[in-house]
């Protein structure tokens, strides 16, 4: 169900923001399929969408389904979630960085999951890498 009055903002940024945090894994990945994963800032090129950042936060903010708890309650603010992306730029591992809410959480991650976004892999030394991405993302009700 969408909702004409929410407004879902994502910070557009060049790079991506690494902050600190627990993090709650969501898809976990086998460790032998990935050989090493760097944090974005050890690589020289961070892994990012095909199509870029910009039609990435379109696509999550279309597919948000704001829940009707957090709304009622009006929680608005800004989350951390992280991805993992594989040396064949592929998502092997999600989960939230920095939460704001559980459902709303939640709802990041189902959300990553229903998007279908395609991603250049990571670079260091001029090989493709495994890198995990820290990404910002702010919800806010109109």
């Amino acid at each position: 169900m969408k909702f004409k009055n929410i407004l879902i903002l994502s910070t557009l940024f060049l790079g991506f923001t690494e902050v600190s945090g627990n993090c709650i894994p969501v898809n976990q990945f086998n460790q032998s399929q990935a050989d090493s994963v760097y944090l974005q800032k050890d690589v020289d090129v961070a892994p990012e969408p095909v199509k870029g950042m910009k039609e990435f936060y379109e696509s999550l903010g279309k597919s948000f389904r704001y829940p009707a708890g957090a709304r009622e309650r009006n929680i608005q603010g800004k989350l951390f979630f992280y991805l993992v992306i594989d040396k064949n730029g592929q998502v092997i591992e999600s989960g939230i960085h920095e939460g704001l809410e559980k459902s709303l959480d939640q709802e990041t991650l189902d959300t990553l999951k229903r998007i279908k976004i395609k991603w250049k892999a990571g670079i260091k030394n001029g090989k493709n890498v495994s890198v995990k991405i820290v990404i910002p993302f702010s919800l806010n009700l109109a």
